[in-house]
């Protein structure tokens, strides 16, 4: 307990202190051994209150403890009671109208002074301003920050508001920032649009890879999905992730698809994006890649082949000053990106080659390996492909099955397409044994002719 105004089992009408809330500068807030909550104010500031009209002077009760003036008001039942800059946020439609309904109030009572400090009392309907000295931030900003869980968004960017609030849709958060008496900047195309959120859409799924979707799904996507739930134990947002593997495993694909399915906006670092021959040039284009997806947050950043930017200061290979100062700089930015909701998905095909540094926790905080897929998976992803296809009810897939284990799974989607192609060439309707046959034959060959090719 830090500064306590009063002793705890301090008796106020027959309602002893139980434990301290909050703390401010001139308020306290305390739970009472009923159950009840009560705000502890200096003088100076409730009478501010008072004058302000937010409160009226009955509802206090004047406490004179040692040398100081103290005002308490009590306030009873279950409802929302503390300072904005708690990590308390709502939960349902009917918290964040609840919210926006005491805003409006508030505005009513006091149309200038600064809220990104007050005191929510849901039961009164108010956001008690406490005009602290902390950076000042405008209505839209307060709303967007305590609808997001925190995020730097303002209810004037809809769109970006909209994609990043998982448990509100587009209909009910236009009627949210409307209640709380702001402009909605929406058009109609915004509205349109109105798409299922991330826990209405059909579950993420990753056919051939079972594993990697479930990985997906418990460690970022339900985080993202319940973000209220894994907040109050201290999870804010989903950890870096490195996939590695062998080339051709699917790494990129499967991140790919995660993208897909979040609909984010997604940065990529690749050779082309922040390749430069100029000394500091490449740390330059990393530092604007990071700046723009955190602008954008939540959004996604890929780095592809990522042994290429981060690989180990201590190899003599890599030691030239550029590259430590590179190193460096994804060191820096990595939890910094993290810290402000965008997610990092690595790739790689040498794992050993990266950086300690950049595989310590606190920066990619999971390394998943990823191999080329065994019969099972294959069996998953052809099952799945054929599904949105018409085929032969006597079709064998085993054939198929076993010569594409052990090697990438795009290689089975071309396998595929091709049996579509020979079937609607020949005038069938559907695949048929012949038509599979004859793509397995295609693909074999087409593998043959490219391994000569290397080995020319």
């Amino acid at each position: 307990m830090r500064d306590s105004w009063l002793p705890l089992k301090y008796d106020i009408d027959g309602k002893k202190l139980e434990r301290q809330l909050y703390i401010g500068s001139k308020w306290q807030i305390y739970e009472m051994d009923d159950g009840s909550k009560s705000i502890f104010a200096l003088k100076d500031l409730a009478e501010k209150w008072i004058e302000k009209g937010f409160l009226d002077s009955t509802v206090f009760q004047i406490i004179n403890f040692g040398s100081q003036t103290i005002y308490a008001l009590n306030i009873t039942g279950e409802a929302f009671l503390f300072p904005l800059n708690d990590s308390t946020y709502p939960e349902s439609l009917n918290d964040a109208l609840a919210f926006a309904h005491a805003m409006r109030r508030t505005r009513t009572i006091d149309g200038e002074s600064p809220l990104h400090d007050a005191i929510y009392i849901e039961k009164l309907s108010l956001l008690l301003p406490t005009w602290s000295v902390s950076e000042q931030k405008n209505d839209a900003q307060v709303l967007g920050e305590w609808l997001t869980s925190g995020v730097n968004i303002s209810t004037d960017s809809f769109k970006r508001l909209s994609s990043f609030i998982s448990w509100l849709d587009k209909g009910s958060l236009q009627q949210v920032i409307c209640t709380a008496g702001l402009k909605c900047h929406v058009d109609e195309n915004d509205l349109s649009d109105n798409s299922p959120v991330i826990q209405e859409k059909e579950p993420f799924s990753l056919p051939g890879r079972p594993a990697l979707e479930t990985f997906f799904n418990d460690y970022i996507i339900d985080i993202v999905t319940h973000q209220e739930r894994y907040k109050k134990l201290g999870i804010d947002f989903p950890s870096a992730v490195i996939l590695y593997g062998p080339p051709g495993c699917g790494k990129t694909f499967a991140a790919e698809k995660l993208v897909d399915y979040l609909d984010w906006p997604c940065h990529v670092i690749n050779s082309g994006s922040i390749g430069s021959p100029y000394i500091h040039d490449t740390s330059k284009k990393i530092n604007e890649i990071f700046n723009k997806a955190m602008d954008d947050a939540p959004s996604v950043v890929l780095i592809d082949e990522m042994e290429a930017y981060v690989s180990n200061r201590d190899d003599g290979n890599s030691g030239s000053k550029s590259h430590i100062e590179e190193v460096g700089e994804f060191l820096r930015l990595i939890p910094k990106a993290v810290e402000n909701k965008v997610l990092i998905i690595g790739m790689t095909n040498y794992l050993d080659m990266i950086d300690p540094a950049i595989k310590r926790r606190g920066r990619f905080e999971h390394l998943v390996e990823v191999g080329m897929p065994s019969e099972e998976e294959v069996r998953s992803l052809v099952e799945a492909l054929l599904k949105k296809i018409p085929t032969a009810s006597d079709l064998d897939l085993e054939p198929l099955i076993k010569q594409m284990t052990e090697k990438p799974l795009s290689d089975c989607s071309s396998v595929i397409r091709e049996a579509a192609r020979i079937a609607a060439k020949t005038e069938k309707d559907f695949i048929d044994q012949d038509s599979l046959n004859a793509a397995l034959g295609v693909v074999s060959k087409d593998d043959e002719e490219e391994e000569r090719k290397i080995g020319f």
